[in-house]
């Protein structure tokens, strides 16, 4: 059963949500406060804390939120398993580690990439029950973690790389090996 949220308690969180990250691109995460966050926004503390438990979980829930609509399940869920699709998700790894160096530090990245894979095997699994009614739900796990992991850490290594070229062609000498992830 799906329970109704309030639009005014929606807006506040969005409203709370986008002022974290306003903030966020002006100046570093561990000189945010929750009382710039309100001031931002616009609400009392009272009102923060009704919706997070303090900035931390602001952070964390920002970003997944942020992930889901980046990775849209629903996006993903009509694509084929080709090398379309994994240039379209690793481009949006990419663009994804761009943004989060502006708003991130370092330690936080580790959280941040839990979240990322947890959707992308999400995604992946969908598409493997899909495709290979023959794969047992072990077995499904299994290669979509491989899969969500590889292209993460493959993202990553991108982003690192000050001299490497744009992520579609960066990723191109990768597909044959993450190919062998979509074929049975």
């Amino acid at each position: 059963m799906e329970t109704k949220i309030d639009p005014r308690v929606a807006r506040t969180r969005k409203a709370i949500i986008e002022s974290f990250i306003q903030l966020s691109e002006r100046k570093p995460f561990e000189n945010i406060s929750v009382k710039d966050i309100t001031e931002e926004a616009l609400i009392n503390r009272a009102t923060f804390y009704n919706h997070f438990l303090d900035k931390y979980d602001l952070m964390e829930k920002a970003l997944f939120e942020d992930v889901q609509l980046k990775l849209n399940r629903e996006e993903y869920s009509e694509v084929q398993l080709n090398e379309e699709y994994i240039v379209s998700l690793f481009e949006k790894l990419c663009s994804f580690h761009m943004r989060l160096a502006t708003q991130c530090q370092r330690s936080y990245i580790v959280t941040i990439n839990q979240l990322v894979v947890d959707q992308l095997k999400v995604i992946h699994s969908q598409q493997l029950k899909k495709h290979f009614e023959s794969l047992d739900e072990e077995e499904i796990h299994k290669i979509a973690t491989l899969f969500a992991s590889g292209l993460l850490s493959l993202s990553q290594e991108w982003f690192d790389d000050s001299d490497a070229e744009e992520p579609t062609t960066y990723v191109k000498d990768a597909i044959p090996f993450l190919k062998a992830f979509i074929k049975q």
